[in-house]
């Protein structure tokens, strides 16, 4: 999720849907892992996607969503604003493809448009996956730049007199007890 997205996620038996309600996402879901019959969702205020082994971005701002599936296969439905419920036949939009959809008026979604795969590229560039369970050995140096970062961070509004964190050197290494 890109900043200043309002992304929720709900999860029933066989459904997960990520509700976009402002802001940008990027959404893979991995095929192998789902079980027969399960669906992923995105839900927009005037459109819902279901995918499946595919690799999306979508968008919402002011009333205007657009959704561009990098792989795979996706189908998107209008949403009818009074009842909350599916409307129309659904669109499919196949990978270097994306769908625009304005307002909320019930009205037919249009075809979709064709993008490159240098702008789909580009797209998916702006999200970077983080591996579930990273490595141990793989950390260390993020942990480490931390700490030196929070020690001088702490040294700037504390002065040694109080307490303040000592840094170690080239190892990094922070250390010290702040005074009660």
């Amino acid at each position: 999720a890109r900043e200043r997205s309002i992304v929720t996620i709900t999860e029933v038996p066989g459904t997960a849907t990520i509700t976009l309600t402002q802001g940008k996402i990027a959404v893979a879901v991995s095929k192998d892992k789902m079980k027969p019959g399960d669906t992923v969702q995105i839900a927009t205020p005037n459109s819902i996607a279901a995918i499946r082994g595919t690799l999306v971005v979508a968008e919402v701002s002011h009333g205007h969503w657009v959704i561009t599936v990098v792989r795979g296969l996706i189908y998107v439905t209008r949403v009818d604003p009074a009842t909350g419920g599916t409307t129309g036949a659904p669109v499919f939009v196949g990978a270097l493809q994306t769908l625009s959809v304005h307002g909320s008026a019930p009205a037919p979604l249009p075809q979709p448009a064709s993008i490159t795969a240098e702008q789909a590229t580009s797209m998916a560039a702006e999200f970077r996956v983080l591996p579930k369970n990273p490595p141990a050995g793989s950390m260390a140096a993020v942990v480490q730049a931390s700490q030196v970062n929070a020690a001088r961070d702490l040294n700037a509004v504390l002065p040694q007199s109080q307490g303040a964190l000592v840094l170690d050197g080239d190892a990094g290494d922070a250390r010290g007890e702040l005074d009660e």
